[in-house]
């Protein structure tokens, strides 16, 4: 999978048949899924009503990010994790 720099693309996972609704993810040009929680996050985030459907066995490939979703956004810290 390719994305140009700058890009991002919102994909619905999907069997390598083409069925099921699996879950949708926001993927970066840096190859990271995030997991989109619900339709109003992927509206909050300005994304498109409808994913890209993507097959599941190469999305399972990137890593992954942590989920996109309110609450997720709404956490406080205390203080910043260290780099790597």
């Amino acid at each position: 999978m390719y994305l140009p720099p700058g890009r991002s693309a919102y994909v619905a996972a999907r069997s390598l048949s083409g069925g099921g609704t699996g879950t949708r993810y926001l993927v970066t040009d840096t190859g990271v899924r995030f997991a989109i929680h619900d339709d109003d996050v992927a509206h909050d985030l300005g994304l498109p009503t409808a994913a890209i459907p993507a097959p599941w066995p190469v999305l399972a490939t990137l890593p992954s990010g942590p989920e996109l979703s309110r609450a997720n956004a709404s956490v406080a810290r205390d203080t910043v994790a260290p780099g790597p």
